[in-house]
């Protein structure tokens, strides 16, 4: 019997204080006491399908990444033989994205593309043919190099673009990969802000983006 009681009371004494604060959330802002406003100035992060917006999906120029990575390990290579080997004159020929030829004055030039100087390139350069009739020697980006400058590429592309967001001032943006994408979702945009958006995010100096879609 009297745990029934308690019961009861305890029932009431949460039932007047549940009554007392929804009563004061009714106040006005300026009215409400700190502990309340405090508690409910903490808002639930709502989505694309929950109160609009857009979504952007960009797709990086990963062959531009790995382009850039051959033609400074080209020149490194012209550059370092030049000094260590003075060898002159050496011209440098792209093949694709990942390939490129030294083109020599000699044959004899040639073998002062050594062991010693491959070696400090050994895990981004890997040598795939000599022809000392043409004098040349190619070189491809090896397949450790060439994942690194691809994941590096979307890790830049997600911090860039995640900064002038930043920088926008918009709230719960969310920047992530799908893929090979980048997918760009801003809640509450409207289509005003959209183009001006749109403009501050491809302004990138190095990073090269191509919007594929637009979805509203």
């Amino acid at each position: 019997m009297k745990k029934t009681w308690y019961a009861h009371f305890t029932f009431v004494v949460l039932l007047f204080v549940a009554s007392g604060i929804i009563l004061t959330g009714l106040l006005p802002k300026d009215r409400q006491p700190s502990w309340l406003t405090w508690a409910t100035k903490k808002t639930v992060t709502l989505g694309l399908d929950l109160q609009g917006g857009v979504r952007l999906v960009y797709s990086v120029d990963v062959s531009r990444a790995l382009a850039d990575k051959r033609d400074r390990m080209a020149k490194d290579l012209v550059d370092m033989l030049k000094e260590d080997r003075k060898v002159e004159g050496v011209k440098i020929k792209k093949i694709d994205v990942k390939d490129f030829r030294l083109v020599f004055k000699s044959a004899a030039d040639m073998d002062k593309l050594d062991a010693d100087i491959k070696k400090n390139y050994r895990r981004v350069l890997s040598e795939v043919e000599r022809n000392r009739d043409e004098r040349w020697i190619r070189f491809s980006l090896t397949g450790e190099e060439s994942e690194y400058t691809e994941n590096t590429s979307y890790e830049q592309a997600i911090r860039t673009v995640s900064n002038r967001i930043d920088g926008l001032g918009l709230k719960e943006t969310g920047v992530t990969q799908r893929g090979a994408d980048i997918s760009i979702e801003i809640p509450g945009v409207d289509e005003a802000a959209l183009e001006r958006i749109k403009r501050i995010i491809s302004q990138t100096a190095h990073l090269e983006f191509k919007i594929v879609d637009d979805l509203g």
